[in-house]
């Protein structure tokens, strides 16, 4: 299966967990994006964690090794 999404700046995206899911690449939208740094985020139990910065041009994917699964 392969799932996208294509993510706005200052939007908060939400995901809850019914199946397991694995996160390979992040990657910027080279049309969309600006020159300001990108940080794609993960939030769980009330914390934030970094997971990648990509910026236009130099960082424009960042690959991952994501695992998600059913609580």
């Amino acid at each position: 299966m392969f799932w996208g999404l294509i993510m706005e700046p200052q939007r908060r995206y939400t995901q809850t967990v019914k199946k397991a899911f694995h996160i390979s690449m992040a990657a910027l939208d080279y049309s969309t994006s600006s020159e300001e740094p990108a940080q794609v985020m993960c939030g769980y139990e009330g914390r934030n964690y970094l997971l990648c910065t990509l910026r236009k041009p130099d960082v424009m994917q960042c690959p991952l090794d994501l695992n998600f699964e059913v609580p």
